[in-house]
């Protein structure tokens, strides 16, 4: 049995073990993945206008988790609203909040990005959900290219999930796990955007990260899955 899925890391001592791991030098002009975040933005509200320009439909986003959330184009606000009815709201601005505490859980018609990197690592069951949300997201195993991440309903949210990889490497991996109790279990992991996807979007990403940085992302991305990971049967 074959079976892919997004894997979400907000631990941050093993955020670092993984960049020690993968040998991933820090930004040549001392950037953290925060500063790269925030230059992200003005990109990423691009791809906000756009989605809206196609359809979809802007909702207020929840304070302090969210930068923007959208509607998908075929949702009523009057059945999101039925849906939301009668729902406990969590306070995940409170700093005390982490990824242990459950929040509930985003309607799968809306597609949202985080304020900042620390409302991505602090509530990761809402992340996790949204990326292995088969609404927006479908990992598939490419033969070419390994384990991609496709999209049915825009291939734009797949090029925000990969952007967000580079961003904090380690917090969003594609896995395949292969189960098979004859033999054995196996854990391919893709940890950067595949080759192809690094050099088709270079001229709107490099800026974000610098050329000298972007090559060193670039030379991951070559060999991001060749990782292999033994699981106990």
């Amino acid at each position: 049995m074959n079976r892919c899925y997004v894997y979400v890391e907000g631990n941050s001592d093993q955020l670092r073990a993984w960049r020690r791991h993968a040998s991933l030098p820090s930004h040549p002009n001392a950037l953290t993945s925060e500063d790269l975040y925030l230059s992200a933005l003005p990109l990423l509200d691009r791809v906000k206008q756009e989605l809206i320009s196609r359809g979809w439909r802007e909702i207020t986003p929840t304070a302090g988790v969210e930068h923007w959330a959208l509607l998908t184009p075929s949702t009523a606000l009057a059945v999101l609203e039925e849906e939301g009815e009668g729902g406990e709201d969590l306070d995940e601005g409170d700093p005390s909040s982490s990824s242990s505490a459950i929040p509930p859980q985003p309607t799968s018609r809306i597609f949202s990005i985080p304020t900042n990197l620390r409302a991505l690592v602090t509530n990761v069951p809402r992340w996790t959900h949204l990326f292995n949300d088969n609404t927006f997201f479908r990992p598939i195993e490419h033969q070419e290219h390994g384990i991609i991440l496709t999209s049915n309903v825009d291939t734009m949210l797949v090029d925000v999930f990969y952007l967000l990889q580079l961003i904090l490497p380690g917090a969003l991996t594609l896995v395949k796990e292969r189960h098979d109790e004859r033999v054995f279990s196996t854990r391919t992991s893709r940890p950067f955007p595949p080759l192809a996807w690094m050099e088709e979007h270079k001229a709107i990403i490099s800026p974000i990260f610098g050329e000298s940085y972007y090559s060193v992302l670039t030379m991951r991305s070559r060999d991001g899955s060749t990782l292999l990971d033994f699981l106990d049967t």
